[in-house]
């Protein structure tokens, strides 16, 4: 009813096809965090996490904070990177 004029069976392989490669880039996404992390932990560094909206990656709204807290030597991951860890 929302998609006239695209039939129903398009509309749900559009919708399928967005949720594969949603998870696929969340994959990506975890895969980096745990290199990120395994490092970090090799060499004995700190690990953040920053978590808030996706908006704050926009430099003007963090403010540059991800790069001050890897120029103070720790490693920052994000929390799509750790939300799969159930520890």
């Amino acid at each position: 009813q929302y998609f006239p004029g695209i039939p129903v069976k398009e509309v749900h392989a559009a919708i399928d096809a967005a949720y594969d490669e949603y998870e696929h880039h969340m994959t990506q996404v975890r895969a980096k965090g745990a290199e990120i992390i395994a490092r970090a932990r090799a060499e004995h560094r700190h690990i953040i996490v920053l978590a808030g909206r996706p908006y704050h990656v926009d430099p003007e709204v963090n403010h540059g904070i991800d790069k001050l807290i890897i120029r103070q030597g720790a490693a920052v991951v994000t929390e799509d990177s750790v939300s799969c860890y159930e520890e």
